[in-house]
């Protein structure tokens, strides 16, 4: 955290992002998937055994996920949680919270090295 404290003083920001899809949109695709890789031996590799078991612990996941995002998202550098089951919606979430970020920093342009005025083009 001190890290993220330290960046947003130099006028840059941390912004962290997950773009995650939700569990319901993924596991009955994911279990079209696994029956595929299952019944067609060109696709065998697609199944993991180890996806079995992991869909068990999903709400543990969901558990840990929390736990981090209450630890880890600071005033100076706000965890942002993007649904991803549109690609439109998606963009659009991401590019809102850009905006937003940007809007917080002190941007400016640079002054130039030199007067603007004393330049005549011809």
């Amino acid at each position: 955290m001190n890290q993220e404290r330290r960046t947003t003083s130099e006028d840059a920001r941390t912004t962290p992002l997950l773009i995650q899809r939700e569990r319901v949109q993924r596991v009955p695709r994911r279990d079209r998937n696994d029956q595929d890789g299952l019944d067609d031996r060109r696709k065998n590799w697609k199944f993991d055994t180890g996806d079995l078991e992991k869909r068990q612990q999903w709400a543990a996941y969901t558990r840990a996920f929390e736990a981090m995002f209450a630890r880890c998202s600071t005033e100076h550098a706000p965890w942002y949680v993007i649904p991803a089951n549109r690609k439109w919606f998606r963009d659009f979430a991401v590019s809102q919270v850009l905006i937003y970020e940007f809007e917080q920093m002190p941007l400016r342009f640079p002054a130039p090295n030199f007067d603007p005025r004393a330049i005549k083009l011809v």
